[in-house]
């Protein structure tokens, strides 16, 4: 199988090379390889503690149309277990209060150190589960999406204000960000 090489820069760029994968014929693999709902990534039932090397495993995991999670280089493919979602948002900070004021800005921060200033591109999904308690996340990039700790949403809804849509939510980068 020879599939060209190329630097990936973005999750277009894994989904097209995972398409490259399935025309070359490659062999579609199940690493053993999981990511709990904290975040923490797992090899062979281990934690992989090295927040470098998490860090490197992240940079090529994708999620593809049909909801799987992928680990995706020029050379191999291979499936890997996500239980909720791939990142964890244990931080919050804050520019401005939150509220009316549109020139500040909330910025999530994830377990690998990724910062996601919330705005009209990254707004906070709300699911629920089975006993009515939500699970707030916001996208990092393509279809990767981080949890929020409880503390960050409750952070965010002590600052909560009514929209124009009657919803309750907070401003961010300004734009009206809902929280349910």
């Amino acid at each position: 199988m020879t599939i060209k090489k190329k630097t990936i820069s973005s999750q277009v760029d894994l989904a097209k090379l995972a398409h490259l994968h399935d025309e070359a014929g490659a062999v579609i693999q199940q690493f053993d390889m999981r990511i709990d709902v904290r975040g923490r990534w797992f090899h062979q039932g281990d934690e992989i503690k090295r927040k470098p090397l998490v860090r490197l495993f992240a940079s090529i995991l994708t999620r593809l149309d049909d909801g799987t999670y992928w680990l995706i280089t020029p050379a191999e493919r291979g499936m890997i277990t996500v239980e909720d979602a791939p990142f964890f948002a244990p931080l919050v900070e804050w520019s401005g209060d939150g509220k009316m004021d549109e020139g500040g800005s909330i910025d999530i921060i994830t377990n690998l150190d990724d910062r996601i200033t919330l705005g009209a591109d990254h707004k906070i999904r709300v699911a629920y589960n089975k006993d009515g308690q939500p699970r707030p996340y916001v996208n990092i990039r393509g279809g990767l999406d981080a949890l929020l700790s409880r503390s960050v949403y409750y952070q965010l809804a002590e600052q909560a204000t009514r929209g124009d849509d009657g919803r309750f939510g907070v401003y961010s980068s300004g734009a009206f960000i809902a929280l349910d």
